[in-house]
């Protein structure tokens, strides 16, 4: 896009009526599956109510093959089509026939992206159903995020060419596409498909609410613990776009200092918009003392649809259980279900750390170190083993 044109729409966005909720989104907010959830001393987080929580699991994402494969034909496939219409551009005679390829193209894109769209949607709906497990769930998640980035660079693609070419209606187009490719993926499924490629197992927390999806994990970097987490809501995203109700960027700073009041008093926003005119989401990104907060607010609605979040588990607050048997002494550092739970044994006469492995409802999940291990709170009562030298030590608690 030209830089006038850009001035131009940025200004229109700044002037867009503030604070104003056509019936829409007031019809929206009704039916909601998900708000932000306070809590004391950390990020707020998107989150369905507890006693809509239609399924929860947790489960380890481990080396799979066919989903590796499913992960690489979808690219593969992608990428093709995209080196199909450069070729195809490139070799075109006239400006007509370079309008008619990007054309194709993006109608092309907006079909596969309603694939996706629609496989995400049917896995969610059997997940909630007991139709299919938690680790196919997370399987098709994750062959879904690597499809959907691979066609992201499509987008790219067409959308230069379009802007040269003139052709402001398909941008706005391939815009929608873009905002519509943005739930597709995550960091846990990211992190999910690498564990399915070969890497490291992935422990991954499921929440399925009507249509609407949490996923969590803690992923390890070179030791150091990072909690994962995204969630989804498509109540919060409507098909009929008024533009003149949209929200304008001071607006949106100020509905999410609403939302997000420890975020945005321990941090300063960077904000980009996403979309097309009237369908845009503002996608704001939070670098805070505990992680990083990435969220997107629908303009239509005025609600998050979209939501990740980065922490370190050390730096969240938590609540400390414990729990002695005989010499070993069990320490839980604990938040909610779906949050980080930290879990340390120690010899409880020198109060040393011990290298434990630890079990989670009676499935195994990793040893810590002498140190703590970090992992993801499963929902309702849950038994943690910690054995060491042949002796276990157990606590049952209940996460909600």
């Amino acid at each position: 896009m030209d830089g006038t044109r850009a001035i131009v729409l940025a200004l229109l966005l700044c002037l867009a009526p503030l604070g104003v909720i056509s019936a829409g989104a007031m019809q929206t907010q009704q039916n909601a599956t998900m708000t932000v959830v306070p809590q004391d001393g950390s990020a707020e987080y998107l989150a369905p109510p507890a006693d809509r929580v239609e399924r929860s699991s947790l489960g380890t994402a481990s080396i799979d093959v066919a989903g590796a494969v499913g992960a690489n034909v979808g690219q593969v496939r992608s990428t093709y089509h995209r080196v199909s219409f450069q070729r195809s551009y490139r070799e075109a005679e006239s400006r007509s026939e370079r309008r008619s390829i990007v054309t194709n193209g993006t109608e092309r894109v907006g079909d596969r992206v309603d694939e996706l769209e629609q496989k995400e949607r049917r896995a969610v709906e059997r997940y909630s159903a007991g139709e299919i497990g938690q680790r196919e769930l997370v399987r098709k998640l994750a062959v879904i995020d690597q499809e959907s980035r691979t066609l992201e660079s499509t987008v790219d693609w067409l959308e230069t060419r379009a802007d040269n070419l003139g052709m402001y209606e398909t941008e706005n187009e391939l815009a929608l596409h873009r905002s519509r490719l943005r739930p597709l993926q995550g960091p846990v499924r990211s992190n999910a498909e690498a564990a399915i490629s070969g890497q490291d197992d992935a422990r991954v927390h499921v929440d399925v609410s009507a249509d609407g999806l949490v996923l969590a994990t803690v992923e390890e970097t070179n030791g150091e613990p990072t909690y994962l987490r995204e969630a989804y809501d498509p109540s919060a995203r409507t098909d009929e776009f008024d533009q003149q109700s949209g929200s304008g960027l001071s607006a949106a700073e100020e509905r999410l200092r609403e939302l997000y009041p420890w975020v945005t008093n321990n941090s300063t926003p960077t904000a980009a918009p996403i979309g097309p005119d009237g369908a845009r989401l503002w996608r704001f990104t939070y670098s805070h003392p505990q992680g990083n907060l990435e969220t997107y607010l629908d303009v239509e609605t005025d609600r998050v649809m979209l939501e990740h979040q980065y922490k370190e588990p050390d730096a969240v607050p938590t609540t400390t259980d414990e729990t002695v048997e005989g010499d070993l002494r069990l320490v839980l550092n604990r938040t909610r279900a779906g949050g980080p739970l930290g879990v340390a044994l120690y010899d409880d006469d020198r109060d040393e750390p011990v290298d434990a492995t630890i079990e989670v409802d009676n499935e195994s999940v990793g040893s810590t170190g002498g140190e703590r291990l970090w992992t993801v709170a499963p929902r309702g009562e849950t038994t943690i083993n910690a054995t060491y030298r042949g002796e276990t030590v157990s606590y049952e608690a209940t996460f909600e």
